[in-house]
């Protein structure tokens, strides 16, 4: 997964600075993520990894499916794309694009697991919390995960606070081993 991340991100980067220069970033969001939706559609994605498909004929099917939805900027990316087998990545280098887009806006998504579900006054709290420490606008997302004891476990960007009772108790038996 890294290593596609690590190929999809350059093509982010690029259409991204593309985007933001020519001051079309919403279109662009749009537009990436209908080609992700496309590309991950298991017929579609079939249909590119079909090895009698020439790269210029999987651009032209992908460009027929996705009709007028594409500017000029995006039919340009389809075909850079095919040209360098790299189609299937369209879904990453929509979530990278969106990740820098967030960036750019001031604005970041926090994931909060909880072994139950955390109240809204508990939720706010939080929020105002990472908003403080990153000054950014955080929009925050609270999964249950019934494998944690107790506590929690925040993560936002490559921010990562660990507050599970597992963790906990795991430092505490260190520190008594220690000494």
């Amino acid at each position: 997964m890294s290593r596609i991340i690590t190929i999809a991100r350059p093509y982010a980067n690029a259409a991204f600075e593309y985007a933001r220069d020519e001051g079309v970033l919403a279109n662009w969001a749009e537009q990436l993520e209908f080609l992700a939706l496309v590309v991950k559609d298991p017929q579609m994605s079939c249909l590119l990894d079909d090895s009698r498909l020439t790269r210029k004929q999987r651009a032209d099917l992908l460009l027929k499916v996705c009709g007028d939805k594409l500017d000029k900027g995006a039919v340009n990316l389809v075909n850079l794309l095919a040209d360098n087998g790299r189609l299937q990545i369209l879904p990453d280098i929509f979530s990278e694009f969106e990740l820098l887009r967030a960036d750019h806006e001031g604005k970041i998504e926090a994931v909060v697991s909880s072994a139950k579900e955390i109240p809204a006054l508990q939720q706010k709290k939080i929020i105002q919390s990472l908003e403080k420490r990153l000054q950014k606008k955080v929009t925050l997302k609270c999964e249950i995960d019934p494998t944690l004891i107790g506590g929690a476990v925040i993560k936002a960007g490559d921010l990562v606070i660990d507050g599970t009772l597992k963790t906990r108790l795991s430092k505490m038996n260190a520190a008594l081993l220690r000494q």
